[in-house]
């Protein structure tokens, strides 16, 4: 089966679409990528991406990670 390739906006959080989603294709042992996109929007729209855009990246990252964390092993 091919991979899921899963989109993600850096500027806005992960949804229950995406909760959905991934706890799908973790069920079926389906390969995911995740990709955060529109970087380049951000640039734009911060006119500085150094240090914002990073923390907003990293807080991306974290949200994806806890949400596997909590698919994987249920409270």
């Amino acid at each position: 089966m091919e991979p899921l390739l899963l989109y993600i906006k850096l500027k806005e959080s992960v949804y229950r679409q995406t909760e959905t989603v991934l706890r799908q294709v973790m069920q079926e042992k389906i390969k995911t990528i995740v990709l955060i996109n529109q970087n380049d929007k951000a640039i734009l729209e911060l006119q500085h991406y150094g240090e914002t855009m990073l923390q907003q990246l990293i807080y991306q990252i974290i949200n994806i990670r806890t949400l596997l964390k909590l698919l994987i092993m249920p409270i």
